[in-house]
């Protein structure tokens, strides 16, 4: 992940409305061993200033304000620690100032590497398949060793036998012993021959081990730098290198195309006819609709009684609707007030019940 760093402006200086940065991958592509999709990352930002970790490789940067998206720009983002937001739209664009003399020697450069890459494929293919073949030859000799000496041990068996009769058949002794020496040297040079054999094999097994070793080495080389290339568009990225654009400069803006804008014909599910038929609903009909009752219960819609009348509790505040009950006690208050002179009482807090001829004061 490559730390992407910038701030957003405007001609007047900070955009400072822009409260979100979308990114996402400017198209669907594999990496590290799995998919990397083009849906977006949503970012909170402050102060118009960014700072993301974003995936090496073509992206789409989104300036949002107040949850709606404003602009979009594609930036380039190199395979390295950190990199400004500048320069990866400018990487984007086209414009890093490269020359052609450049471009030229980047173009060579990656036309070397391939052709090293393919080199180095076949090199390790032919030393691997004579490492085999190596391998094959020593074990050959290996076998042919082993039947040597046994053939070394059967002579020495074989002269050990001519000994034991050479007492009975002395003519046949001699004879027998002169061939049983003949044979002990051969089976002695059979046994040297074969140990030399041996030793040669298993050198040669070294040697076809570390050429196998070798061979996948290269191999993994050519490989690593054929993953690490991939276009982007008409760029070429090269083991984190990107190049400039291959193709010519941007033309001249076409002709505008055709308005987006949908004709009547193109609307689906549209009344047949227009303004639609007047129609009513039933109560039934309406999914969030509050219960319906003739009792004073919070959260419901009040049903007027046969009389028409509707059913209040005591109120809380001033303009709350008050009921029958209510009003009647004040009047009584009122008149008991008028008619015995109440007493005037200060207290902290309204009383739970009230008391006739007694008016409470709560200073403020």
């Amino acid at each position: 992940m490559t730390r992407v760093t910038g701030t957003l402006h405007h001609v007047l200086g900070n955009a400072e409305a822009i409260t979100e940065v979308w990114v996402r991958s400017a198209r669907a592509r594999g990496h590290g061993g799995g998919w990397l999709m083009e849906t977006s990352a949503r970012t909170p930002i402050t102060d118009a200033h960014l700072s993301l970790d974003i995936t090496p490789g073509p992206a789409v940067l989104v300036a949002v304000a107040e949850g709606q998206p404003l602009e979009h720009i594609e930036i380039i983002v190199p395979d390295a620690d950190s990199e400004t937001l500048e320069h990866c739209i400018t990487a984007a664009q086209g414009t890093s100032g490269r020359s052609a003399e450049v471009l030229d020697l980047l173009r060579q450069q990656i036309a070397s590497d391939l052709s090293e890459s393919a080199k180095a494929v076949t090199n390790s293919r032919a030393a691997a398949s004579e490492a085999e073949s190596s391998a094959h030859a020593a074990a050959s000799s290996a076998s042919e060793a082993s039947r040597s000496a046994d053939a070394a041990a059967s002579a020495d068996s074989s002269a050990s036998e001519h000994e034991k009769h050479a007492a009975s058949h002395a003519t046949a002794a001699a004879r027998s012993e002169k061939d049983a020496q003949s044979s002990a040297s051969a089976a002695a040079g059979d046994a040297d021959r074969a140990k030399q054999e041996a030793d040669r094999s298993t050198s040669q097994a070294g040697n076809a081990a570390a050429s196998a070793g070798e061979a996948k080495t290269h191999a993994d080389r050519a490989e690593n730098v054929i993953d690490h290339v991939d276009w982007y568009d008409d760029r070429l990225m090269v083991m984190g290198t990107i190049s400039p654009p291959l193709t010519g400069p941007k033309g001249d803006k076409g002709e505008p195309g055709l308005s987006g804008a949908s004709t009547w014909d193109a609307i689906t599910e549209k009344p047949d006819t227009f303004p639609p038929t007047a129609h009513k609903h039933k109560v039934a009909d309406i999914s969030d609709l509050p219960s319906i009752s003739y009792e004073a219960t919070g959260m419901t819609i009040p049903l007027r009684t046969g009389d028409g009348h509707i059913r209040v509790n005591t109120p809380t505040f001033s303009n709350d609707a008050a009921p029958k009950s209510y009003v009647d006690r004040a009047v009584a208050e009122t008149r008991a007030f008028a008619e015995t002179r109440a007493i005037v009482r200060q207290v902290t807090s309204p009383p739970s019940t009230h008391e006739l001829g007694v008016l409470y004061v709560i200073p403020e």
